[in-house]
């Protein structure tokens, strides 16, 4: 009952507190083993077609933007899809990914990120919203 939870959605009803979650409970309902593997390895299949999988990643780095094209879209857009800087860029595969190429630094990721924010504000007037969070 502390949490507000949904698709894409999960806080904290105390607004204003950090928290780190160590330790989860889920209610799962029993179902056929071949079953479940079988959807697991369609969901693998369709994820790696559109996504980094197999690449060292901390998810999509952007929300998709309310009454707006998802973020992948608008950093394909933006000229942002395979763009680097030093060890980070964003991933050629999919532009919301955010990809430690070769022993990338947090500054170079912040730095793309920020770069990425401000094109996208000013070509398509959006602000991108980071799905992250940095601490």
């Amino acid at each position: 009952d502390d949490f507000q939870k949904g698709y894409r959605k999960f806080s904290l009803k105390s607004a204003g507190k950090n928290y780190i979650i160590i330790n989860a409970c889920f209610a799962l309902k029993k179902s056929d083993q071949e079953l479940i593997k079988l959807r697991m390895r369609h969901n693998y299949q369709k994820k790696k077609q559109s996504q980094p999988v197999l690449e060292s990643t901390a998810g999509c780095v952007f929300k998709n933007p309310e009454g707006h094209p998802p973020a992948g879209f608008l950093l394909e857009k933006a000229g942002f899809k395979g763009k680097a800087r030093k060890g980070v860029g964003f991933s050629d595969r999919h532009a919301n990914f955010l990809v430690n190429i070769s022993q990338g630094q947090s500054r170079d990721a912040l730095e793309l990120i920020s770069e990425a924010r401000e094109k996208v504000q000013e070509l398509f007037g959006v602000n991108l919203e980071l799905e992250v969070k940095v601490i």
